[in-house]
């Protein structure tokens, strides 16, 4: 038996711990590591989790291993300090890996401060500010970790898209350049430099790197959509469709891409436990690889079976992947352990919804507003679902009850608006959708149903092409959605250019397939040089598919 295992040896490790924390709050909160006279702190001075006690105990565990191995330094005054360093930054790394980052932060900024000559600890501040947002911070960390270790290729990347962010092209094109001469398949550094070429109207070098990229990562939606632009600029449209139908309707960024980052690995494995599982899962799920997420989600309801989060994130990573009944199996299981549950009622509402459950996915919302009638999305979602099934009135309500409870959500007034569009009500949908468009750009969802009525109102008194065109544009520009193509389509045959209607109005017909009968009728009318006076077909919804606009010769909008 140890002496730590022994009962005196656990108070002897108790207390010495208390003394530690003292040390520590007090070398945290007073400054320099070595500082001759020490005054009492305050314990919230010491950098701790909030709640530690509430933790499970493999990640209780782990902060305190940790801070003790600082302790033990601390309490030795011959203690080097780039092994005191080293042990903060271990601390810091903790605090990173569950997404205290304010900790971290203060963690790896006196570990860099002890160990001026560390590039990890330098390139782990750039790495947390980043993260907060700090990207003038993050840049000066970068920096300094290039100068310790030039050949590094994950900190070139970094400060290459640092430099995208800040629109310094040539610094971005550089500093990429540098990263593949030292390693020629790195993903990151190839799209960055695809993405460049395509703003630069190089699309065959856009290619080119893309294609190499591809190659590694096959998956990658950023790439694909990066593929789509290119083919789209060298004229071949149906591989440009073909990747752009791999990118789903929310914007994803380059996180799902892959760097070799030793860094990151070390911040992903510390987290242990449920909760490690969960922050895995909400990378997986920001990244959109929901079947991964589904699968961290899974590990943790197994390591803590009544961890409701999990268990909700679980659903949700389900229903993001299309797995829909798996997704109301595991929110059934849940809601019957907690039947309260305000997210998971939700999320169950919109499963059913989107299986075509109309009639259940309305009983169960109209209970959730009963017991929380200020809930504005439970109140959203239930007048989409009203709006869907044909209950008109009923929705309208709804929306304007949302609306009321959250102005500033666009889907809010996108769907007052559609449901006074289907109520016949045009004009008051006008003045809902345009009531503040004075105070900057009208949201996507709020331009297409604006332009459409614009463009289409059988009302003369109306309509306003010129108008309708602008909404339109604006609407397409933010995103490139059959709606949006479409509404494009109307403006421009009230305009009178019905090749360029015609040619918009097919774009969004091959994006979006069949089963629109109102597309086909659209589009005969085009070919017969005739507007369309219908902005909104009974039992259209938003379509947020991607389109490619027409070609140029087919007198399209670039």
């Amino acid at each position: 038996m140890s002496p730590e295992s022994r009962p005196d040896g656990r108070r002897r490790v108790v207390a010495g711990a208390a003394l530690g924390a003292v040390l520590l709050c007090a070398w945290f909160a007073l400054g320099p590591w070595r500082r001759a006279a020490l005054e009492r702190p305050r314990p919230e001075d010491v950098p701790l989790p909030s709640r530690l006690e509430s933790l499970e105990p493999s990640v209780k565990a782990q902060f305190l291993e940790r801070r003790s191995a600082v302790l033990r330094l601390l309490a030795r005054p011959d203690s080097a300090p780039g092994k005191v360093a080293d042990a903060v930054g271990e601390l810091g790394i903790a605090f990173h890996a569950y997404a205290y980052h304010a900790q971290a932060e203060a963690c790896y900024a006196r570990a860099f401060e002890l160990a001026p000559g560390s590039f990890r600890w330098a390139y782990a501040l750039g790495l947390v500010r980043q993260e907060r947002g700090n990207g003038q911070g993050a840049d000066a960390a970068f920096r300094a970790a290039l100068r310790l270790e030039p050949e590094n290729v994950a900190v070139r990347v970094r400060l290459a898209e640092l430099a995208l962010e800040w629109s310094r092209p040539d610094e971005a094109e550089s500093l990429f350049h540098e990263a593949l001469a030292r390693d020629q398949d790195c993903v990151r550094a190839q799209v960055g430099l695809a993405r460049l070429a395509l703003e630069r109207r190089r699309p065959e070098e856009a290619l080119s790197l893309l294609q190499r990229a591809l190659a590694w990562q096959p998956n990658a939606v950023a790439i694909h959509q990066a593929l789509g632009m290119a083919y789209r600029d060298l004229g071949k449209r149906d591989l440009a469709r073909a990747h752009l139908s791999r990118v789903p309707a929310h914007k994803l960024d380059q996180a799902a891409l892959p760097l070799a980052d030793p860094l990151v690995a070390a911040v992903d494995a510390a987290r242990v436990g449920a909760r490690g599982h969960d922050l895995r899962a909400i990378r997986a799920l920001n990244d959109g690889r929901f079947d991964l997420a589904a699968i961290e989600f899974r590990q943790a309801v197994l390591s803590d079976p009544d961890r409701v989060y999990a268990r909700h994130g679980l659903a949700l990573a389900l229903f993001r992947s299309g797995r829909l009944q798996e997704s109301a199996d595991a929110l059934g299981d849940l809601l019957r352990k907690d039947p309260s549950h305000a997210a998971s009622r939700l999320l169950l509402a919109r499963v059913l919804a989107a299986q075509g459950r109309l009639p259940a996915a309305r009983q169960r919302l109209e209970a959730l507003v009963a017991d929380a009638p200020d809930d504005a999305q439970a109140v959203l979602q239930l007048a989409a679902v009203c709006l869907e099934d044909g209950k008109l009135e009923a929705a309208l309500g709804h929306y304007t009850r949302a609306l009321a409870l959250a102005p500033e959500r666009s889907a809010a007034r996108a769907g007052t608006g559609l449901a006074l569009v289907r109520l016949g009500q045009r004009r008051r949908a006008l003045q809902v959708l345009l009531g503040d468009a004075s105070k900057g750009p009208v949201d996507p969802q709020v331009a297409v149903l604006a332009a459409r009525l614009l463009a289409a109102s059988p009302e003369a008194e109306l309509r306003d092409g010129k108008r309708a065109l602008e909404l339109a544009r604006q609407a397409w520009e933010a995103e490139p959605t059959v709606s949006a193509a479409e509404s494009l389509a109307m403006a421009e045959a009230e305009a009178g250019r019905f090749a360029a209607a015609a040619a918009w109005q097919r774009e969004a017909a091959r994006a979006s397939g069949a089963g629109r009968p109102w597309a086909a009728r659209r589009l005969e009318r085009y070919e017969r040089g005739k507007p369309v006076r219908e902005p909104w077909a009974p039992r259209e919804s938003l379509s947020h598919e991607r389109v490619l606009a027409p070609e140029a010769g087919a007198g399209g909008t670039p």
